[in-house]
């Protein structure tokens, strides 16, 4: 299968999905125009992976902010991964710079929601 590339924008993440080297990250702010074609393209991609996935694949998402409607879109996705976590094994690392209360908060709001397990784990960048 061929990965997920989308480059960093200003008002959208990083996303690598590779396969081929068991790498799966969504990195950096989320407030785009349209979130549900910017992660409509992101779900499907995913649904046709699950359709023959690595044995296990691990998801780290690192968001600097995330806005209301992203959030919205970034919940349909959390569900997808909750659906094919009953067939398939799948982790989730949820990363937060040490001072950002509000992103580990809006992890933990996710895993509530959605009620699929995540690990959470500080992080030290300079810039996306």
């Amino acid at each position: 299968m061929e990965p997920l590339i989308i480059k960093i924008k200003e008002d959208t993440p990083a996303v690598v999905f590779f396969p081929k080297y068991k790498k799966f990250q969504i990195i950096g702010t989320s407030w785009p125009e349209m979130p549900s074609l910017f992660y409509g393209k992101i779900i499907d991609w995913l649904k046709e992976y699950f359709n023959n996935p690595l044995k296990e694949t691990t998801f780290e998402f690192f968001f600097k902010y995330i806005n209301t409607q992203s959030f919205k879109e970034i919940i349909k996705l959390f569900q997808l991964l909750k659906e094919e976590a009953s067939r398939h094994k799948i982790k989730i690392i949820w990363y937060y710079e040490p001072e950002d209360i509000d992103m580990q908060r809006f992890g933990k709001r996710l895993e509530y929601f959605i009620g699929l397990p995540m690990e959470y784990r500080e992080k030290i960048i300079k810039s996306f």
